[in-house]
């Protein structure tokens, strides 16, 4: 039997403040092969953050839209860019 490989995928707006206490979480999640996190079109400092993160957290793929584009369309595109 094959085992599934499961992502996480987090769109974030505006989530600076929260974005490290999320990844810490999943990080020591066992399941996951990956963890996507789609900026959407952050004004704050969460892409600078995520960047910083992405040394210690390996698993992470970064994402950002240029603009906006809401939670579903975010999520779409953590679902599209996922190897999961």
């Amino acid at each position: 039997m094959e085992l599934k490989k499961v992502a996480a995928i987090i769109p974030a707006y505006n989530e600076g403040e929260r974005i490290g206490n999320v990844l810490n979480v999943l990080a020591k999640t066992k399941i996951l092969n990956e963890i996507i996190v789609v900026d959407d079109g952050s004004k704050d400092d969460t892409g600078k953050i995520l960047n910083k993160l992405s040394k210690k957290f390996k698993k992470i793929k970064y994402l950002k839209n240029k603009v906006n584009k809401g939670k579903a369309y975010s999520m779409d595109r953590g679902v599209k860019a996922s190897n999961s």
